[in-house]
């Protein structure tokens, strides 16, 4: 009995391995295309500088699917208790305001209204800058989805009773007061899936749940009933008294030093978008598809920086950037890995390569820019 018990146990976790395996491979596979495609829109807003209203369809639509394959690979580490958080001291305040200044021209379309409210003086937490911001990214999302055109949804931080409160609030759809609990479950929605309803995984808000328990604090949701709005609210612990108040590092502006860049990507329509922006930036690039040709391009060339993707087809990036640095020159090169892969361990081993950085797909053009400046 024990021992058909033991084997039925392996079994699940084989199971579990494999379907943790498959949902990150999916989520790497969706992300190469969903790079390429943000990069082309992202190529067609410098050609367009007038715009057109197709752009800003796909950059909504894009921003959803990649929020969509990101829930899909949180939520998984999620159930299996494997998020990872980089935790630093910071002022609450700064992760705030980046997830609203991202949010905000999604709420734009269709007149929906987007309000922040801040304290004058830092919310110091110690946690993870980015798992913070997507805390509130979710709640936004969720707001914007269940929020009619014209809707409005305010966003506010305080400090109360020695803890960080941040409040979300919308107009919108609102909900049963005994679901509220429900909300945060697995593939759970506000309203059932239909043909009217939108889109999303509902995945969201338990990604959420797990982001604030791991910072010690705790998330609730409320509404008076359906078409009475609704507000979720977090509390977080405060950072001790005696912290140090996080310096804000001034604005710079756009570096003009030109780099001589190395891309290695496999992706082809991908290698070629960002090869384009990059040279209108001024930069001179090179684009190599494949481990074994990088390897040889900074044998005959100096580099500056070298973009690198981690799943190559016939060496992997981590094995390019060993080669790389074990020359003498290598030391000199910046490398920076960009890869669909984004786990924390991904970020270790990269890290162990001998990469300076780890950037997920899709990378957004000004964040690529940022680093380079750097």
């Amino acid at each position: 009995m024990n021992g058909e018990l033991d084997a039925a146990g392996r079994q699940l976790q084989e199971e579990q391995r494999a379907k943790d395996r498959f949902i990150a491979t999916l989520s790497h596979e969706l992300r190469n295309p969903l790079a390429a495609a943000t990069a082309a829109t992202e190529l067609l807003a410098l050609d367009l500088p007038g715009g057109h209203p197709a752009l800003s369809v796909l950059e909504r639509q894009l921003g959803i699917l990649a929020r969509m394959s990101n829930d899909l690979l949180d939520g998984t580490r999620a159930l299996t208790g494997r998020l990872e958080l980089v935790p630093e001291r910071m002022d609450l305040r700064s992760a705030v305001e980046s997830a609203c200044a991202d949010m905000r021209g999604l709420f734009g379309h269709e007149g929906r209204a987007l309000e922040l409210r801040l304290p004058d003086g830092p919310v110091l937490v110690d946690g993870d800058r980015l798992r913070l911001a997507q805390v509130l990214t979710n709640l936004l999302s969720n707001a914007l989805k269940y929020t009619l055109p014209g809707g409005r949804t305010e966003v506010c931080l305080a400090t109360v009773d020695g803890q960080a409160q941040l409040m979300v609030r919308d107009d919108g759809i609102g909900f049963e007061p005994e679901q509220a609990e429900e909300l945060f479950g697995v593939f759970m929605r506000a309203a059932p899936a239909g043909p009217h309803t939108p889109e999303g995984l509902g995945l969201g808000l338990a990604v959420a749940r797990t982001i604030v328990e791991l910072h010690g604090g705790r998330i609730s949701a409320h509404s008076d009933g359906p078409g009475k709005g609704a507000s979720f609210d977090v509390l977080l612990p405060t950072a001790a008294s005696n912290a140090p108040q996080p310096t804000r590092p001034a604005a710079t502006g756009r570096a003009q030093r030109q780099l001589a860049i190395l891309i290695v990507e496999d992706n082809t329509d991908l290698a070629a978008t960002y090869r384009t922006l990059l040279e209108r930036q001024g930069h001179h690039v090179t684009v190599v598809h494949t481990g074994g040709d990088a390897v040889t391009a900074t044998e005959a060339s100096l580099f500056d920086v070298v973009l690198c993707d981690l799943g190559l087809p016939d060496m992997d990036g981590y094995a390019v950037a060993r080669a790389v640095r074990s020359r003498p020159h290598g030391a000199g090169l910046r490398l920076i890995a960009v890869s669909g892969f984004s786990r924390g361990t991904d970020r270790t081993l990269a890290h162990e390569a001998g990469f300076d950085a780890h950037l997920a797909k899709p990378l957004p053009l000004a964040d690529l820019l940022d680093l380079l400046e750097r």
